[in-house]
């Protein structure tokens, strides 16, 4: 084998070494999706433009896993609240108008221009085909205690959470608008990754989320809100809640006499 050729199969077996590695390091990152349809009489639904992107909700979920609206929002005032000011665009349970339509597995980056009904693949909002709102969900594994730094342009509103906490707080009706967010530090190991996401304006929707941290991984998670107690339930802590207080009584009485 002469110099020229040696020269070419070094060449060529480099580049497929430099392949390999690429391939091991481009792991894809995966999440869950779940899907809702808000109907048109919802009454949110084309009734809230518009505003720049500006932060829209707390920097906690509420205590049923949603985002709950800031007191200080500067935008119209959305109907869609729970007794906790939780928004309810993704929760059944909470909103008579809003239903879920269907679950998958994504991959991020996540890029949809038309985010209309059914579940990112239609073509128009509104006129009887509603408005679509969905909830991205998976486990985020940190090899070392850092920073997450993550992208979102959205159409309408789009909150990404960490941990329960917001990172990205991209309120508002408006077009897409890309927003940059990095979180405080967390420690390596696993953290829970929420992107809330809905449409509630009949020109648009668009959704395109990345993390752009590198070494990261992610695996899908289903989306789980606290469901709603039924009355029943309720009924029943009252009870024992009244049973324990009863017993406290008599054993006061008790050592009394």
């Amino acid at each position: 084998m002469n110099i020229k050729n040696l020269a070419k199969f070094s060449i060529i077996g480099l580049a497929l070494v430099v392949t390999q590695i690429s391939a091991v390091n481009a792991n894809p990152l995966t999440a869950n999706i779940t899907y809702f349809r808000i109907s048109d009489s919802d009454p949110d639904a084309n009734k809230l433009c518009c505003t720049d992107a500006t932060p829209e909700v707390t920097n906690n979920l509420g205590p049923d896993g949603l985002p709950m609206l800031l007191s200080t929002y500067t935008g119209i005032t959305p109907h869609d609240t729970n007794g906790a000011d939780e928004l309810t665009y993704w929760s059944p349970n909470f909103n008579p108008n809003v239903s879920q339509t269907g679950t998958g597995t994504i991959n991020i980056p996540f890029n949809n221009s038309a985010m209309y009904n059914p579940n990112g693949t239609g073509f128009y909002d509104g006129n009887g085909n509603g408005y679509l709102s969905a909830v991205i969900s998976a486990t985020l594994i940190a090899p070392t205690a850092e920073t997450i730094s993550f992208t979102v342009a959205s159409d309408d509103n789009a909150f990404v959470f960490l941990d329960g906490q917001v990172v990205c707080n991209n309120g508002g009706v408006h077009g897409a608008q890309t927003v940059g967010c990095t979180s405080g530090t967390i420690g390596a190991g696993n953290h829970s990754l929420e992107v809330f996401y809905d449409d509630l304006n009949q020109t648009g929707a668009v959704l395109d989320f990345n993390v752009i941290t590198e070494g990261i991984t992610t695996t899908p998670i289903s989306f789980d809100p606290a469901p709603v107690p039924e009355p029943a339930s309720l009924a029943l802590l009252a009870i024992g809640l009244l049973s324990l207080f009863g017993v406290g009584v008599s054993r006061r009485v008790k050592c009394r006499v």
